[in-house]
């Protein structure tokens, strides 16, 4: 009896120190594993934009990797085109949204019948929009600076990718446990190189539409904002809530037409709302099983590890580790706790 409950002691002595280092090596690592982490979702968004092409136009592998690979470059440039050309003019207009925000609360304090929370002023000095519209530019600055590492890793992934098959032949002489390989590589490669191309082609399609609303209600910098909106759309949840309340408030400061800003909001709701809950679904399927408290959890830990880019990549850092602990009985009651049904087995089985 003592023995059983000494092996159990050690047993989870030893996953909670491998879960400590584990976590440890990802922060301490973070300058090394970010820009491969963004260069494995490039290399994703490749290969899917690659099949798309494939669809389309008869052409060998190779050229069809070319040209998504160039797509992706243009789209890439596009990105850092409208960055550079919005965001020192987004900082520096940001001491009169702010003025005009608080100008906005003294107004909505005399008008309406009860009073404002004091802590709404104390809230809005605090926050220093323009110190954290700074620590942005800084931090795509370091993006930046990462470009040729990040680029470099995506050259090496496809490298790798063309010797990767002989290679776990190699590694496992055993037929059967080299199909179960195969079998549980393709099914996460697939799963996560789904789940990205689908939800980015549904936060481009949000973030066009809302642009355009944007647009014509004459938004400042609606180009921006618009980029923004497509970026938030990866953070399930919260992110298509700030993608209504962000351009909501800069309208409720740039315009003094109430109708104005009741339509940009109404607009931007209708968009986000019918695209998460009726057009998504249909594209997505059920693309990650994961349940939604999982979710919030890996958003907090994977943003507290590596800050935005870990909110961008936690769902699918998230699936990953799912799938991994399912292969291992030690493991295997995690992933099921962590999935949203608990129906892994169908997943894995499927060839």
């Amino acid at each position: 009896m003592m023995a059983a409950m000494d092996d159990l002691l050690r047993t989870y002595t030893l996953s909670l120190a491998a879960l400590l280092a584990t976590l440890a090596v990802l922060k301490l690592g973070s300058g090394l594993l970010i820009p491969l982490a963004i260069a494995g979702v490039i290399w994703f968004l490749i290969e899917a934009l690659a099949r798309v092409i494939g669809r389309a136009v008869r052409a060998p592998m190779w050229v069809r990797t070319l040209a998504a690979t160039f797509l992706m470059l243009a789209a890439l440039i596009g990105v850092v085109e409208i960055v550079r050309e919005n965001v020192a003019g987004v900082i520096e207009s940001v001491p009169d949204y702010e003025r005009r925000i608080e100008s906005a609360l003294r107004s909505i304090d005399e008008t309406v019948p009860f009073s404002l929370p004091n802590s709404i002023p104390t809230l809005l000095e605090a926050s220093n929009l323009q110190a954290w519209f700074r620590d942005f530019a800084a931090a795509f600055a370091s993006f930046l600076g990462n470009m040729g590492l990040v680029l470099a890793f995506v050259l090496f992934l496809y490298i790798s990718q063309q010797t990767f098959p002989e290679r776990l032949r190699r590694a496992f002489s055993d037929t059967s446990r080299l199909r179960h390989a195969r079998r549980v590589l393709n099914r996460i490669q697939q799963q996560v190189r789904s789940y990205l191309w689908a939800k980015t082609l549904m936060s481009l399609l949000t973030a066009v539409i809302c642009g355009i609303v944007l647009w014509v209600a004459g938004l400042n910098y609606w180009l921006f904002w618009a980029l923004w909106i497509f970026l938030l759309n990866f953070v399930p949840y919260i992110g298509s809530a700030m993608g209504v309340l962000l351009p909501t408030l800069l309208a409720l400061v740039q315009f003094t037409n109430p109708v104005v800003i009741a339509v940009v909001f109404t607009l931007l709701t209708i968009t986000q709302v019918t695209i998460d809950n009726l057009v998504e679904p249909q594209v997505m399927g059920k693309t990650l099983n994961i349940d939604p408290l999982v979710v919030m959890i890996a958003l907090v830990l994977w943003g507290s590890l590596w800050g935005m880019v870990g909110v961008f990549l936690a769902i699918p850092l998230t699936a990953i580790a799912i799938f991994i602990f399912y292969q291992f009985p030690g493991t295997r009651w995690l992933a099921i706790l962590l999935s949203q049904d608990g129906d892994l087995e169908g997943a894995m089985s499927e060839d």
